[in-house]
């Protein structure tokens, strides 16, 4: 009994976790929406460490090279400052444009 009692405490645990996760990634989705006006985000956790944001339908693929650089670092360095999920290894170092 006791070993299910174990089990079942764990179990909860992770679920509670994982629904705090859920609605880290929920606001971070929001929050990226309304800071890049953009309503058609996607943010993605894939096996526990890569994080991915998607903006669907967007024009920012057609823009050159150097544009979306740009727009990629302000999203990555939105996203570190923004989403606690990143801990301190996502390196955003400053823009050189």
């Amino acid at each position: 009994m006791n070993k299910l009692l174990a089990a079942l405490t764990a179990l909860s645990l992770i679920a509670v976790a994982s629904c705090a996760d859920l609605r880290d990634l929920s606001a971070l989705q929001q929050d990226l929406a309304h800071e890049f006006h953009h309503a058609a985000v996607n943010v993605n956790v894939n096996n526990g460490a890569y994080l991915t944001v998607v903006f669907q339908n967007s024009q920012f693929p057609s823009l050159p090279d150097s544009e979306r650089a740009a727009f990629a670092h302000r999203v990555a360095v939105f996203v570190r400052d923004h989403y606690r999920g990143v801990g301190t290894t996502l390196d955003c170092p400053p823009s050189s444009g």
